[in-house]
């Protein structure tokens, strides 16, 4: 059933009750004080059951409360003109009070179409009440009784809390804990035929595999081993397979099939390594399981589900080595790395891209923007919003969705495949705000947080892009505002207890403080604005044993905004953030465009080529086990950490002090790059104090010693 329609069937039901209950006596002359009383109440209450069959989310204690009052401020039966009237002023007011608040228009038209639609209702039942006897009534309002009693027994209402979900998702979308309502159909039926990205492999059942997933041969609670104080330790795989997608039918199942829970345990029985996750749901009676493989050879594999149909399954694949591929993001440290090669470090600098319905099933859209993007300006990963597009592709704002209960929209997903999987193949990252604010509605906040909604979609991001490389997840901005600790806490744990793979998860916090809402991420995120070298280096320092982002948007938008960037501010700021040791960043230019290019994303850089030379030149420089050095240099400092190597920055700069004492050797090569213009020096210089001079002034970096050199 749907909920949109339960509800208003709901409301025109509780609308007749009022009509039956002020005329509910043999003496039709004289009706009963309280039940007449009770009678408008309902009548009036009706409204807020209407609203909410429209989309109008507003708290419930408005409609309990004017119920109440024109309960009592009637001592007989008000004229038909005066119960429109009240109608049309609480329906008035709850628009007015939703959230989102409704515009005056779009108020006034849902207040006129309730009157009539009510008016209309209150004359047909009041005529047939008048024909039908006494005893029918009495008939019908036990019968009533009996089905409101149904309704609170199997389906609690949070009524005293002034909730703003009615009935709990139990009535709403059907799962294997509710059998007594298993002759609802699905609340989706998805017509889009199957189409992964990926690898598809038909599913097999095999004894020998069967014997060996259930065999001693590998730790069923492998996986705990992966913990570490609450928080996924770093992935130690030298090999990481593009992901695989065995593909399930089900055809008996009549729930929510979003709802459908099947486990899927992998293990590699010559290490005992293990992996688990859950299958989901992506139309036409189609479950898949995906996997990713962290080494080479024969994996195994077993289904557990409560639906018969998935239970017990079992299979094998064998995995070849493909070490080129660049696995996971994780750490080190305060070190970002990737698990396919963790020997090398990297900084993630994520370009602002466009949201997920502006490149769904736009392949050459997304290539033309990788290239750009990419392969041209030289950045390492693309960040995206996705907010409330999880539930519905065509909007960003939670408010705007119709459903009470919604489900994960798979056409996101879909997007969002489409854009991990060809900038991973580029070599890239993506970074996800999962949500926005509360102001815009932008987050899960209707419905609540970490409740059925939210965790439903929880379950299906671990099970759809848990096994999928190449991506990282902020849990949104503004977070200071709608979230605390607990929150958080909960989220993170959720989300990494359903998902088989590590992926860095991270919450972005207050406004230039170094501090965070939750200590339990795994990277540290910060709001800062237009943050300097200093700032860097302090945010590093606070938390040494995880990565830090700076997770604020440094755009270039043309409006003169005190955080905003200019061209020479983003390439400085870029070489900062790799010289304070490693702190990722996300970057926009928005200055050609006054129309939310937000959601348009990033333009081209007109200076791309300082953009892409610090690309270049921080990919060869930049590696583990750097610190900081600014005792050997009157500028920014950065040195491996046997002294083999040293990197010098500095800014309008014509000569720099540099301490060349604990390097050894009289004649150590030098490369100095001016990275605005991309004038260069090379040379040799001896171990020991030195000025050297700029040939001209500028930002100028300096690699001192076996640095590899262009």
């Amino acid at each position: 059933m749907n909920n949109l329609i339960f509800f208003l069937v709901t409301a025109l039901a509780v609308r007749v009750l009022g009509n039956l209950l002020q005329q509910f006596t043999p003496d039709r002359e004289q009706p009963n004080r309280w039940l007449l009383k009770a009678g408008l109440f309902c009548i009036v209450f009706a409204a807020w059951f209407a609203a909410s069959a429209w989309g109008i989310w507003t708290s419930i204690w408005l409609a309990l409360l004017l119920g109440l009052i024109t309960a009592v401020g009637f001592s007989a039966r008000p004229a038909f003109w005066m119960v429109g009237l009240s109608d049309f002023i609480l329906m008035l007011l709850m628009g007015f009070f939703a959230t989102p608040a409704l515009g005056p228009m779009q108020a006034l038209q849902f207040a006129v179409l309730w009157v009539v639609l009510a008016g209309l209702v209150d004359l047909v039942s009041n005529w047939l009440l008048a024909l039908i006897p006494f005893k029918f009534q009495t008939m019908g309002l036990i019968v009533g009784a009996v089905l409101a009693a149904v309704v609170v027994v199997f389906n609690p209402a949070d009524l005293a809390a002034g909730s703003y979900r009615f009935i709990e998702s139990r009535m709403l979308t059907v799962g294997l804990d509710n059998p007594f309502l298993r002759w609802q159909q699905p609340v989706v039926e998805i017509d889009t035929p199957f189409d992964s990205p990926y690898e598809k492999r038909p599913h097999s059942q095999s004894p020998r595999a069967a014997e060996l997933i259930r065999s001693d041969l590998f730790d069923h609670n492998a996986k705990a081993n992966l913990l570490d104080n609450g928080r996924f330790a770093p992935e130690t795989g030298v090999v990481v397979h593009e992901p695989i997608d065995l593909i399930f039918e089900v055809n008996d199942y009549l729930g929510n099939p979003f709802d459908l829970v099947a486990k899927l345990t992998f293990a590699h029985p010559d290490t005992g390594e293990t992996r688990q996750t859950e299958l989901f749901f992506v139309g036409n009676k189609t479950w898949v399981g995906r996997f990713t493989a962290t080494q080479p050879g024969e994996w195994v594999y077993r289904i557990d589900s409560l639906h018969a149909e998935l239970n017990n399954l079992v299979g094998e694949l064998t995995i070849t080595p493909q070490p080129d591929l660049l696995g996971f993001v994780s750490y080190e440290a305060d070190t970002w790395v990737r698990t396919g090669d963790p020997s090398t470090a990297f900084v993630p600098q994520f370009m602002m891209y466009k949201d997920p319905d502006r490149y769904y099933q736009n392949q050459a859209l997304i290539d033309a923007d990788v290239d750009l993007f990419i392969n041209q300006h030289g950045f390492n990963g693309l960040h995206v919003n996705v907010y409330c597009r999880w539930f519905e592709l065509e909007t960003s704002r939670c408010g705007d969705i119709q459903s009470l209960s919604p489900n994960p929209d798979v056409r996101t997903f879909e997007a969002l495949e489409l854009l991990i999987k060809n900038v991973y193949e580029a070599g890239g990252v993506v970074h996800i705000w999962a949500w926005g604010d509360t102001a815009r509605t932008q987050n899960p906040g209707r419905w609540g947080y970490n409740v059925t909604e939210d965790q439903r979609l929880q379950r299906y991001i671990a099970a759809r892009l848990g096994p999928v490389p190449g991506w990282s997840m902020g849990y949104g901005f503004d977070l200071f505002e709608w979230t605390d600790e607990e929150q958080l806490d909960t989220w993170y744990g959720y989300m990494h207890q359903h998902m088989g793979w590590s992926h860095m998860l991270g919450a972005r916090s207050y406004k230039n403080e170094i501090a965070q809402i939750s200590e339990r991420m795994d990277y540290a995120g910060y709001e800062q604005h237009r943050p300097d070298y200093a700032t860097y280096v302090e945010s590093l320092q606070a938390r040494p044993d995880k990565p830090t982002f700076s997770e604020d948007r440094f755009r270039i938008d043309g409006q003169a905004v005190y955080k905003d960037y200019t061209l020479d501010d983003t390439r400085q700021g870029l070489w900062r953030s790799m010289m304070s040791g490693g702190v990722a960043n996300i970057w926009g230019n928005l200055q050609l465009t006054n129309e939310g290019s937000y959601e348009k994303g990033s333009f081209a850089y007109p200076n791309m080529e300082e953009i892409k030379r610090y690309f270049d030149y921080s990919a060869m420089w930049y590696g583990k086990n750097m610190e900081r050095c600014n005792d050997q240099s009157d500028q920014m400092c950065l040195k491996k950490n046997d002294d083999s190597r040293t990197l010098f920055y500095g800014e309008s700069v014509e000569q720099m002090e540099l301490d060349l004492s604990p390097m050894n050797g009289d004649s150590i090569p030098y490369f100095a790059l001016n990275t605005a213009t991309g004038e260069q020096e090379t040379g040799t210089l001896s171990a020991g104090l030195h000025v050297w001079s700029a040939p001209s002034l500028g930002d100028w970096v300096i690699a001192v010693g076996e640095f590899e050199t262009p």
